[in-house]
């Protein structure tokens, strides 16, 4: 049996490319209407976000070239976790994201935009 390294474990490579599998498995997820499988990825794609803030630095700057992914999953995902350390780029990926895309991605980012307008969403 394999040992699953803890997340304190990984290195910052590392979470990162998790964190991109997540993102393709959540945007799958989307495509088969499977919210239960979803729920689950976003679980552990906020415990890798944890994770990265936890770390010397906030870590999490280490997604900011996920804003450039070709998958808006994950560009979304890359913003949402990026507010705090790139706030004008992320908030650029998210007008992007807004704009270009369709579906629940769009959605997302928009409502992302509204809230943080309004001051109903505070990044930290």
């Amino acid at each position: 049996m394999a040992i699953v390294p803890q997340l304190t474990e990984l290195t910052v490579d590392e979470i990162v490319r998790k964190y991109i599998a997540i993102g393709l498995a959540q945007d799958k997820a989307i495509e088969a209407d499977d919210t239960s499988t979803f729920n689950r990825l976003a679980r552990r794609q906020f415990a890798y976000e944890k994770e990265l803030k936890r770390r010397e630095g906030d870590q999490r700057r280490a997604l900011v070239p996920l804003l450039e992914h070709s998958n808006a999953q994950i560009r979304l995902n890359a913003a949402h976790a990026t507010l705090i350390v790139a706030p004008l780029l992320a908030r650029e990926t998210l007008e992007a994201v807004a704009a270009w895309e369709s579906g629940p991605q769009a959605l997302d980012a928009g409502m992302a935009i509204q809230m943080l307008d309004e001051g109903r969403f505070v990044p930290k």
